[in-house]
């Protein structure tokens, strides 16, 4: 009877400390699949833009337009790509704002966002 418990009580705590390493490796599984994930940024002209919470209000000609959305690395995915916004979302030169350097990006009709190429 006393190896009757024994066991079980073995068996118990081994099943526990199993269960415990699972959760941690799913949560540094998980951070890490986070930590990968680039900062909100726009590929524009084989430049990465990196997004910020600017608005801009001295828009000038539209220059393009988001094809393709995903949280990818940036240097692998093709122009005009986003991170954050939506296909068909439209972007935008900057009046007096080189296009090598910020770019505006149309979040609402009448709202936009600089993205630059540096922080």
């Amino acid at each position: 009877m006393k190896t009757l418990t024994i066991l079980l009580a073995l068996l118990l705590l081994t099943s526990c400390s199993a269960s415990q390493i699972g959760e941690k490796t799913d949560t540094v599984t998980m951070n890490h699949a986070i930590a990968s994930i680039a900062s909100p940024s726009v590929k524009w002209n084989d430049r990465v833009y990196h997004e910020t919470t600017e608005e801009v209000t001295d828009i000038g000609e539209e220059i393009g337009e988001i094809e393709t959305q995903s949280t990818d690395e940036m240097l692998e995915t093709p122009n005009n790509h986003a991170t954050s916004y939506p296909p068909g979302t439209k972007l935008f030169a900057i009046q007096g704002v080189d296009t090598s350097e910020a770019i505006a990006i149309q979040a609402s009709e009448s709202m936009y966002y600089k993205a630059v190429t540096k922080w």
